[in-house]
């Protein structure tokens, strides 16, 4: 190992994961939930119509306020108040809608899409006892659970929290995780699968940032011992 090695397996000491898209292939689940929508609803047309609606402006919401440099407030109620705005629908039926389609019913998929390895480099990384976290848009709990891994982590935070202001790529739920994990910004590997929002976010933060979309093993034996 050169000196230059050692000076990077020293620097680091945690590992900050995103969880929807690197934890696990984002499109399968949702070419799923969507064909169980489409079924669920085949005598139902205009709620199955009233529902996509709404998860089509949720989503687009939350990435209109990941543009928005007003940060006050709860960023989920937020995405809930504008998907309202724009979609006519009611807050609590839109809050009914997410709650089951986006949060409850694609849990017992999610094992099944998995990332190939991920279990493998996450036991590595425990056992060479580097500090372990997630970070996450929406909350992550039961989806770490579903996917098996939840013992892994002991640093769980989403921009759901209170505490937390906006979405990424907005700084500060980075900076709370790693304040959480008891570690300086720059201790911090973040990985995530959009780098103009994981990627931008981590690094203004003061992490370093991993792509999913390559090698992960490789990329990680670049930067630590793993």
């Amino acid at each position: 190992m050169t000196k230059l090695q050692i000076h990077k397996v020293s620097q680091i000491r945690g590992i900050l994961f995103d969880v929807d898209g690197t934890l696990y292939h984002q499109s399968p689940v949702r070419i799923i939930m969507m064909f169980y929508l489409i079924i669920k609803h085949v005598h139902q047309p205009l709620q199955l119509i009233r529902k996509l609606k709404v998860i089509s402006n949720f989503r687009k919401s939350q990435e209109l306020l990941r543009k928005n440099t007003d940060t006050s407030g709860n960023s989920y109620q937020n995405q809930i108040l504008l998907t309202a705005k724009s979609s006519g629908e009611k807050k609590e039926f839109i809050s009914q809608v997410i709650a089951e389609w986006f949060e409850k019913k694609p849990l017992k998929f999610l094992k099944l899409c998995r990332r190939r390895k991920m279990e493998k480099i996450l036991l590595s990384l425990h056992k060479k006892k580097y500090k372990l976290g997630v970070y996450s848009d929406y909350p992550a709990n039961d989806k770490l659970k579903a996917l098996g891994i939840f013992n892994y982590f002991n640093t769980i935070v989403s921009s759901n929290d209170p505490e937390v202001t906006g979405f990424k790529p907005h700084t500060n739920g980075f900076r709370i995780a790693a304040q959480r994990m008891g570690l300086d910004p720059a201790e911090i590997i973040y990985i995530g699968d959009r780098p103009e929002v994981d990627g931008k976010g981590a690094e203004e933060a003061g992490m370093k940032y991993i792509n999913i979309s390559g090698n992960l093993e490789q990329q990680l034996s670049n930067l630590i011992e793993i």
